[in-house]
């Protein structure tokens, strides 16, 4: 469970201490770039394994990321997406969706690039979202005064910015994950333009 930004470091860090068939589980929402670090990095019999977790959707609206808030329940009822590559032992993947139920969540097998798309749709867009909107709406010359009526509105559509994937080298979520990421800002982009194209021509029904 690392920033994005420490985990090739990691893999590498902990190589020469794994036996043979040991399973490492990594939680970032990549998944062809970690496993190809695992490939690169680990010996033979050491398996690396994308482990996704959601999280239950009764938790969601009442998020605390603090220890002193860890909850027994936190995964019940959510997907735990499980990628790697083709050539890791059964066994090792099996463990995984072991792991999953225990923690009474569903263990769902995916491509590497199928949870890609996946990541870049509803953790990397909503966080690029909320630094564009706080870029732009902070760049205003008249930021100084609508920040101090910023309220639930403004905070909920920008808290994404505070879950961001690294630690120092920001955006290599996005970079590793370049072409999925790419294609959901488009998607965006267009959505954005529909609505500035409904207001601008004042087209009622076309905006409900």
């Amino acid at each position: 469970s690392l920033p994005v930004d420490e985990i090739q470091k990691t893999i590498g860090m902990i190589a020469p201490f794994l036996k043979p068939g040991a399973v490492v589980l990594e939680t970032s929402t990549l998944n062809n770039t970690p496993i190809a670090w695992g490939i690169e990095i680990l010996p033979p019999e050491r398996y690396l394994i994308s482990f996704i977790p959601t999280l239950n959707p009764e938790t969601l609206t009442n998020l605390d990321n603090s220890i002193e808030s860890a909850r027994a329940d936190l995964f019940n009822n959510s997907n735990i997406i499980i990628t790697a590559d083709s050539n890791v032992h059964p066994d090792a993947l099996q463990l995984a969706a072991d792991l999953a139920s225990l923690l009474k969540a569903k263990p769902i097998f995916s491509d590497p690039r199928e949870s890609d798309g996946l990541a870049a749709a509803v953790d990397i867009l909503p966080k690029l979202a909320a630094l564009a909107l706080i870029q732009a709406v902070s760049s205003q010359t008249g930021w100084r005064e609508s920040r101090k009526v910023a309220g639930k509105s403004f905070y909920s559509v920008t808290e994404p910015a505070l879950y961001l994937d690294e630690v120092k080298e920001y955006g290599l979520s996005a970079l590793f994950n370049s072409d999925n990421t790419s294609r959901m800002l488009d998607a965006f982009i267009l959505e954005l333009q529909t609505l500035r194209e409904c207001i601008a021509e004042n087209d009622t029904a076309m905006l409900k």
